[in-house]
């Protein structure tokens, strides 16, 4: 079924077309009007002309697919409440990755991995506590933990310069590093 549009003349259009029409202009109606204001909305909590801008046309563009589909009465209710949850999700992304896409990473300065004194002093009272307890323990469990740990042998090559199993190797390591564990906790 066509029939005549009577704002433009000699052209037609199926009724439904028309009505999608008339939602179009609408929004393009509401975009005209409304925009310089919702920048200005937006700009008021980001104090960023160029986000202002470019969340301003997100919350347009939101408008127009919710446009698609009927249930919106009041279309520049429908745009602030938007841009007011454009401004949300805004903060939110920037909260979740803070990180500053614009900052020159070679003029930043690093500050020094050095440990702290406090760190110092801790990691001596470890030291010493390890050592204390390595003091503690059988001869051939002090050689199978300084052979593995510090010379970096394979249990095989430990099990074979001492006759024993490789499995008897990591016993002995087992017993090492509880020992270990315990002097610290």
């Amino acid at each position: 079924m066509t029939k005549d549009n009577p704002d433009k003349p000699g052209n037609t259009t199926i009724g439904k077309d028309k009505k999608n029409n008339n939602k179009q202009q609408t929004v393009d109606q509401i975009a005209r009007s409304r925009v310089n204001e919702l920048r200005a909305f937006i700009y008021k909590y980001l104090r960023d002309r160029d986000l202002a801008e470019e969340l301003a046309q997100e919350s347009l563009m939101r408008l127009i697919n919710r446009m698609k589909k009927p249930g919106v009465n009041d279309t520049g209710a429908y745009l602030f409440r938007t841009a007011t949850n454009v401004i949300r999700d805004h903060f939110r992304r920037q909260k979740a990755s803070p990180i500053d896409p614009h900052v020159d990473w070679e003029t930043i300065q690093v500050t020094s991995q050095d440990p702290t004194p406090e760190e110092v002093l801790h990691c001596g009272d470890l030291q010493e506590a390890w050592k204390l307890a390595l003091c503690n323990l059988p001869t051939i469990q002090q050689e199978i933990f300084y052979l593995r740990r510090i010379e970096k042998m394979s249990t095989l090559d430990i099990a074979t310069r001492y006759q024993l199993t490789q499995r008897s190797v990591q016993r002995h390591l087992a017993v090492v590093f509880k020992s270990l564990h315990d002097s610290i906790i």
